[in-house]
């Protein structure tokens, strides 16, 4: 973001002496500054549109001021700024929109959480971080105990609203900078940058822990209200120099989440980093 004020407060001082040495006012190059508005619209989003449209209207009011235009009609000077300011705003709409249907499209529609497609752009990018700054990274694969009794019980909806209510508890707690990610069925990964094995079992621990203290209201077939207990099974694996791709990463978690749904369900097995 500095670089991004420096770089348009440069473009816009520089187009401002280009007004002020051909014309003030009158000069053609005040069409620079459309450019200058719309490039922040479409690249950054709101906020930085609307402070490149005060630093441009700033600019060139400067610029006028400077220059004295005789006979100065100043309807022009009004025109311009409207002009400046609707496609500013325009752009920065536009921009918003388009990253609005991105958010939408990497959002798993029941649970909230990431989808499987985000999750492993996430996982890669984070695993080249991770392996070239010589980082930790670890994941957290998550599964839901006897979900399939859940589901035959007391009906799928009845699972979904469980499903739901997990998802809520795992964003609840990880940190802001953690990706969770529904990865299939009642199945959740859950990324964790910069944090070591250890870290990452207590972050498992307690996702654990809390879902087996939530009384689960449900809503069953015959429309009676149940509350129910559930519990999950947690793989915890890590990056270190033996891994060498992301599948490898994940493929770790759950044969760890394998192990713990073996040993009984309802804990969490980690890898050996």
């Amino acid at each position: 973001m500095r670089l991004w004020v420096v770089v348009h407060l440069l473009d816009a001082i520089i187009i401002s002496i280009m007004v002020t040495a051909r014309g003030g006012v009158g000069s053609e190059n005040f069409n620079v500054y459309y450019l200058l508005v719309l490039q922040a619209g479409m690249l950054f989003g709101f906020r930085p549109a609307l402070y490149c449209l005060i630093l441009a209207s700033i600019s060139y009011l400067i610029a006028v001021i400077l220059t004295y235009p005789q006979g100065y009609e100043w309807n022009v000077l009004e025109i311009r700024l409207i002009y400046l300011w609707l496609i500013g705003l325009t752009s920065s709409y536009l921009a918003f929109s388009e990253k609005k249907q991105h958010h939408s499209a990497s959002i798993d529609f029941l649970t909230r959480t990431y989808n499987r497609k985000f999750l492993q752009a996430t996982v890669e990018e984070e695993f080249i971080r991770a392996r070239d700054a010589g980082d930790s990274l670890s994941v957290i694969m998550i599964d839901l105990d006897n979900f399939k009794e859940i589901n035959d019980r007391y009906g799928h909806l009845a699972g979904d609203s469980v499903l739901e209510k997990i998802a809520a508890i795992i964003k609840a707690k990880i940190r802001e900078i953690d990706v969770a990610a529904r990865y299939g069925g009642e199945e959740f990964v859950v990324v964790l940058p910069s944090v070591t094995r250890d870290l990452a079992v207590e972050f498992a621990e307690l996702i654990r822990g809390a879902v087996q203290k939530t009384c689960f209201e449900i809503i069953g077939n015959d429309g009676e209200v149940y509350k129910i207990n559930v519990t999950v099974s947690c793989g915890v694996a890590c990056f270190h120099s033996g891994v060498q791709s992301i599948d490898e990463l994940l493929a770790k978690a759950d044969e760890c989440l394998y192990r713990a749904k073996q040993m009984g369900r309802n804990r969490v097995e980690a890898d050996f980093c």
